[in-house]
């Protein structure tokens, strides 16, 4: 299951210059892919990239354990990878681990610092975690959030 398929997320109130970001930035954020490392990277962060792209594609397998496996080698090559941290929350939040997932959120969102649609993404699956420990205040809150990052977002909506 990607990210998109989890759902919404938001909250209350805006932080400066997000509303200000053109919806031709969340396009491009959308080709910004665990799949792809930036062409200027280090081989660290390649072979981060590589390690959090596996681990993305045993996730979708439903494969948990092989995808924490690599998500965490993942982290360990490259602790700045956001995808590592993000793909690894999914991982945590589908073993029923939602407080964990939420910790390894945080740390996706400082790295996606930038990134509307991504950004979106990580606040989509903090909602689905609040939702389930639940806490529907926080969780709405986490679903505005995400669409304040990406308003074009249907499953969020």
């Amino acid at each position: 299951m990607t990210a998109c398929a989890l759902g919404a997320a938001g909250c209350a109130g805006r932080a400066p210059g997000r509303e200000e970001a053109p919806p031709d930035a969340v396009a491009r954020d959308r080709q910004f892919v665990v799949d792809r490392a930036p062409e200027d990277a280090a081989p660290q962060r390649v072979a981060s990239f590589g390690s959090a792209a596996a681990g993305h594609a045993a996730l979708q397998k439903g494969d948990l354990y092989g995808a924490e496996d690599l998500l965490e080698r993942a982290v360990a090559l490259d602790p700045g990878n956001p995808f590592s941290y993000f793909y690894l929350a999914e991982v945590r939040y589908r073993q029923g681990e939602a407080k964990q997932a939420l910790v390894l959120l945080d740390q996706s969102e400082l790295r996606f610092h930038g990134h509307p649609y991504w950004l979106g993404e990580v606040y989509a699956l903090k909602a689905l975690c609040w939702e389930k420990l639940g806490s529907a205040e926080k969780s709405k809150a986490a679903y505005e959030k995400a669409l304040e990052y990406n308003p074009s977002n249907r499953e969020t909506r």
